[in-house]
């Protein structure tokens, strides 16, 4: 079974492009695009009808799933609702051990709802790295990529990582890796640059904010400031989240190792 081509062009989910520099507060905010995390390991849920409702209600235009289901894309088909679809962890090795693995999974989880749903990011795992096997992650991306290509399907490919894979966050000038998630992030990078496809991650303010009151305003972690929040040399970080120290760090490692065409984008800000 081959994936029939898609219908549709190329989708933008939820991405920022965030290489070129610090914008005005209001071009920013014009630029963002808002998501929501619909994860389905809860009591009470309220049923899928209403939970789209709700997204057409409050605007919501991007959705991340964990992994694919059903009956949760069965809903969501038609809406025109831009879905980041997650590959589970326990499915990474399979898919790794070969090019007909990848076509099986996206011949299950994909093609049946490619003409229907509209599927901006396929993400490799979350936050495989750093507790898991993240040698593995570059020859997924690779292999679900050029089966999507072949077929003409242009749908992006990543991975989402934690936070903590960066060793050092704070200030943003000083951002890098953990020694240790050094050689694997460079091989993620590379493969992202290769195939066009932006780097994403978890970031939870408030964590930021907890780990360092002193100098992480709490206005700063709930949207809320006013002003400059952070100013980190010649850079001059605006207020909110999404100048946030983390992202700016991971950001000034992908510059700074001259992988200066990988976006960043998050997956959502967590409070």
């Amino acid at each position: 079974m081959n994936l029939p081509s898609a219908t549709t062009v190329e989708k933008n989910g939820c991405r920022m492009d965030c290489t070129g520099g610090v914008q005005h507060d209001q071009q920013r905010a014009a630029a963002v695009e808002v998501g929501v995390c619909y994860g389905l390991k809860g009591d009470n849920l309220p049923p899928l009808p209403q939970v789209v409702t709700l997204f057409k209600q409050y605007g919501i235009q991007n959705t991340r799933l964990f992994n694919p289901e059903p009956p949760v894309l069965d809903a969501l088909a038609g809406t025109g609702i831009a879905v980041m679809l997650g590959v589970l962890n326990a499915d990474i090795p399979v898919i790794a051990s070969s090019q007909a693995a990848a076509q099986k999974w996206l011949d299950a989880k994909v093609a049946p709802y490619l003409n229907s749903v509209n599927f901006s990011y396929i993400t490799v795992g979350n936050e495989v790295i750093p507790s898991g096997d993240g040698t593995t992650i570059a020859g997924v991306m690779q292999n679900l990529y050029s089966f999507l290509t072949a077929n003409n399907v242009p749908i992006k490919v990543s991975t989402v990582l934690p936070i903590s894979v960066l060793g050092t966050s704070y200030p943003p000038s000083a951002g890098q890796f953990t020694a240790e998630l050094d050689c694997v992030m460079r091989a993620i990078l590379a493969i992202l640059v290769q195939i066009q496809s932006p780097l994403t991650i978890n970031v939870y303010p408030y964590f930021a904010y907890a780990s360092d009151p002193i100098t992480i305003r709490l206005d700063y972690a709930l949207f809320t400031a006013t002003g400059m929040a952070v100013q980190d040399w010649s850079l001059l970080l605006s207020p909110g989240f999404f100048e946030s120290p983390d992202r700016r760090g991971i950001n000034l490692i992908v510059r700074t190792r001259k992988i200066n065409k990988a976006p960043v984008v998050m997956c959502w800000p967590a409070l």
